[in-house]
């Protein structure tokens, strides 16, 4: 799996930076890929077992590219749940969305299978499901879906001790408005540039905070935030030491590091089969 991490904050206040407070509350920490600890009862083994099949067969007919492939399991009783609780986990990539209908995703232990949720306003549970995809449906449709242009500024409104933060901004927004869905990403990096703190802030205040929040874990950590801006994200790396080595904006519809690639679904159908043999 491509590693990744992100942070977002509450409506109409700017993207933070280099590692600042403020961020809309993270998915839970996660960790890599450990065999799953199944219940004894023989019951809850058997219909697990049948979900697996279920799971590994959509699995097993997808391909990076393709729609997503959903399964409902909102009405899955207990015994079945407690099973995909435990036979599934949670692997290295969490998603928030905040909107009207909130909802969370964790990659499972399995990459390219998602558990997603979809909430009430009162943070119960609406629907459940589990979805294959290299990245959940939502993060395509919804990071963007309140998106809205941004309006370059005269050169004489800008406030004091701005310099190169303007340029970066017109490079973007440009690439922006030619950017077609399935195109390759574009990226600045933004450690590489002579940034002043007043040019990263008058920036995160241009770009804002979208609704779309990533985190990944792996050697390090990579968060993603979308912005207000269709198809910009901001990605950023941090080492084991939770410290800033790689501070970038991408145009993309989402950045390649938060999604799995075919060959990550490709093992989890081997190790997928290979649980379901043991418990079948």
């Amino acid at each position: 799996m491509n590693p990744i991490a992100i942070p977002v904050v509450g409506a109409g206040r700017s993207i933070a930076v280099e590692g600042s407070p403020g961020y809309l509350p993270l998915p839970e920490e996660m960790a890599t890929y450990a065999g799953p600890s199944l219940p004894d009862d023989p019951e809850i083994l058997r219909r697990g077992g049948q979900l697996l099949v279920a799971i590994e067969q959509e699995m097993a007919a997808y391909r990076v590219g393709d729609p997503n492939r959903t399964l409902d399991i909102t009405d899955v009783d207990d015994l079945g749940r407690r099973f995909l609780d435990e036979a599934l986990g949670k692997g290295e990539v969490g998603i928030r969305y905040r909107g009207d209908t909130p909802i969370r995703a964790e990659e499972s232990i399995f990459a390219g299978l998602w558990r997603v949720q979809y909430l009430r306003e009162d943070g119960s549970l609406r629907r459940d499901t589990l979805e294959v995809g290299d990245i959940p449906r939502m993060a395509r449709e919804m990071a963007f879906a309140t998106a809205a242009d941004v309006a370059l500024p005269d050169a004489g409104a800008l406030p004091p001790g701005i310099g190169n933060a303007p340029h970066v901004l017109a490079e973007l927004v440009a690439r922006v408005r030619a950017f077609q869905p399935g195109d390759a990403s574009h990226v600045v990096n933004l450690s590489l540039l002579p940034m002043s703190p007043e040019d990263f802030s008058w920036l995160g205040g241009m770009l804002g905070e979208g609704p779309l929040a990533i985190v990944s874990r792996g050697y390090g950590t990579c968060r993603i935030r979308s912005t207000r801006l269709r198809y910009m994200w901001w990605v950023q790396y941090y080492n084991s030491s939770d410290l800033l080595i790689l501070n970038t904006l991408e145009v993309t519809d989402v950045p390649l590091v938060a999604c799995a690639a075919q060959e990550d679904v490709e093992d989890s159908v081997a190790r997928i089969r290979e649980v379901g043999e043991v418990y079948m």
